[in-house]
């Protein structure tokens, strides 16, 4: 593993590295809101590596060990991050590579297709979704915005919402508050044949949380998705880069529904759905999600 900071800016820095041999084909792997590169863990990158995939993840600005800013100082877009994710391949010294994004990266990753195809051989879309600022209004600030496809409103996860309530009234102040608060929201987004795995996951976001430049700062991700466009239909209807989308069948948000929008909205989209799994990761569908990309990469 070869750590890296990348400059984007005279005030901006990503933390990267990367896994593997420089000569395979290079996937960047993009995470997604208030996650860390190291949440694609060295188990499912060595998979990847040993696959014969040469790899490359990295933390978004605000999250993790990159830099981290308050949003009204320094805002940006989900086109923006894109932007980060092609800067990263620069630092590395890759003309093109494989694009894989899951939740908000894999919008990230759509946008590459979208902006800089010419730096794109393949796009995969996990969890995610082409209308990202309409299911955060729904769900997360109980809008009801004009759709064609269905989102998650805040009555239909009672639970979730119960739990994300009580972090608004009371805010965990500890390291040990934070840990928790996010290990009580992660167990809600599992699904009923891979849960999550609280014993796996504790050690992940107490490493998260202290490696990070500024902990509050990773929910900043969620107003560059209200900033950008609502619906990224229209302009995918143009990308003909072969585009892997794979949803899980219990995911709330987003729904599967939009995961197969991707697929039908770009030229030469692939749909998988996995059923029994939400939105959270899971060891038992790190199988799954390498069989499937390796095969979408070769």
């Amino acid at each position: 593993m070869a750590e890296k900071k990348v400059k984007i800016n005279s005030d901006v820095e990503l933390w990267s590295d990367s896994l593997g041999d420089p000569s395979d084909p290079t996937l960047i792997l993009i995470h997604g809101a208030g996650a860390q590169a190291t949440w694609f863990d060295d188990e499912l990158c060595g998979l990847l590596v040993s696959a014969g995939r040469h790899v490359i993840r990295f933390d978004h600005r605000d999250s993790g060990a990159s830099t981290a800013r308050p949003y009204e100082e320094a805002p940006y877009n989900m086109e923006d991050l894109a932007s980060d994710a092609i800067a990263v391949l620069d630092a590395y010294g890759v003309d093109s590579a494989h694009i894989v994004g899951l939740s908000i990266g894999g919008a990230i990753a759509l946008y590459c297709g979208i902006n800089h195809p010419e730096r794109v051989k393949t796009l995969t879309a996990i969890y995610s979704s082409p209308i990202l600022p309409l299911t955060i209004q729904a769900f997360l600030l109980g809008e009801k915005p004009e759709c064609d496809l269905p989102l998650a409103l805040p009555a239909d996860y009672p639970e979730l919402v119960k739990v994300m309530t009580e972090l608004q009234l009371h805010p965990p102040e500890t390291r040990q508050e934070h840990v928790d608060a996010l290990l009580e929201a992660l167990s809600l987004g599992g699904g009923s044949l891979y849960p999550f795995d609280e014993v796996r996951w504790r050690p992940v976001i107490e490493q998260s949380y202290d490696r990070a430049t500024d902990w509050d700062m990773r929910n900043n991700l969620y107003q560059a998705i209200l900033a950008s466009e609502s619906d990224m239909r229209p302009r995918l209807r143009d990308v003909a880069i072969p585009t892997l989308v794979i949803s899980g069948s219990e995911d709330a948000v987003p729904k599967w529904q939009q995961g197969k929008a991707i697929a039908d909205a770009v030229k030469n989209g692939t749909f998988e759905l996995i059923e029994g799994t939400g939105h959270s990761i899971h060891v038992g569908v790190y199988p799954i999600w390498v069989d499937a990309i390796i095969k979408h990469t070769a």
